[in-house]
């Protein structure tokens, strides 16, 4: 974001304030803050994403008829690859170590991650970034991470990690949500939630994420606690957890999904872990354990753990 006094577009009304969606009116400003932040922060901030959400004015309408900013940037493609490769430049000279992030746009094409492409962005990165927001992560999560990349190939950068650096659900519990305000999203209680976060950490894993952060753990209506005073999980955080067990220090063997049930195999060697993370997006189907996956005990997502049944 961009304050007032340094905007190119001072009375333009962003979401957060007059200007804030506007690149600065003089690159040295925007430099200048870079260096300051860089230097400041070097060995205490290890990742710099360079802007929040997108909108390029070369492809799309960024400004409503009541001059209001329709986006968190409303400036051209070609003034966001040259802000970023200033930054790359400065951060790689003054914190080496620190990871370059691409801005993060969001939405249900590619468009603005081929046009930033397009533009030469990609030399300036060391990993790309997007706004993932599925609705259901078997049918939207993956074939949206698949075109991503696919435009990250297109342009040679598919050897770039792609992170997922904002994600989540309309979550009930914290606060009182009206359901006018999203009115094509369903919103979840938490116990509805649980399954949907743990399912969509799996498959971005299997889809080739290099990082999924949901947003966010605190937040109102999106958030994955129960009490802002104490931090509490709500259930959809305990799934959160229960899967990062599951998954941290894990190799992925495989993971297919077939007639609504998935199958996911898993291993780790320290300390051991071999096993299959299964599930079924049909709440009418019976889950059966094969007897050549030699299960010997079964684990819930809610933590509960029994003996495999034999039958």
């Amino acid at each position: 974001m961009t304050p007032r006094w340094a905007s190119s577009r001072p009375s333009e009304l962003g979401e957060w304030g007059y200007g804030t969606a506007a690149e600065p009116a003089d690159m040295e400003t925007w430099k200048s803050y870079v260096r300051e932040l860089a230097t400041r922060f070097k060995g205490r901030i290890h990742a710099y994403e360079i802007w929040n959400e997108p909108k390029y004015s070369d492809l799309e309408r960024t400004v409503a008829n009541d001059g209001r900013a329709l986006g968190s940037y409303t400036g051209t493609s070609a003034k966001m690859v040259e802000m970023t490769k200033l930054a790359y430049l400065i951060i790689k000279s003054a914190s080496p170590g620190a990871i370059v992030v691409s801005p993060s746009p969001t939405g249900y094409t590619d468009d603005r991650v081929n046009l930033f492409l397009a533009r030469g962005g990609g030399k300036f990165v060391d990993a790309m970034a997007f706004h993932f927001y599925p609705r259901s992560p078997e049918r939207d999560l993956l074939p949206r991470v698949a075109m991503i990349r696919k435009a990250m190939k297109d342009y040679g950068v598919g050897n770039l990690p792609l992170w997922n650096t904002e994600s989540g659900f309309i979550i009930s519990g914290l606060e009182p949500i009206d359901p006018a305000q999203f009115p094509d999203t369903r919103i979840f209680t938490p116990a509805e939630a649980a399954p949907v976060v743990a399912r969509s950490l799996i498959l971005g894993w299997a889809a080739g994420l290099s990082r999924y952060y949901f947003y966010a753990w605190d937040d109102g209506k999106y958030g994955l606690t129960s009490d802002w005073t104490t931090g509490e999980p709500n259930l959809a955080g305990q799934a959160f957890e229960q899967t990062r067990r599951w998954l941290q220090g894990s190799v992925l063997k495989s993971c297919v999904g077939k007639s609504d049930i998935w199958n996911c195999e898993i291993q780790r060697a320290e300390p051991f872990l071999q096993g299959r993370i299964v599930w079924t997006t049909d709440a009418s189907a019976n889950l059966v354990l094969r007897p050549e996956w030699e299960i010997t005990k079964v684990e819930t997502l809610a933590g509960d753990v029994m003996p495999r049944v034999r039958p």
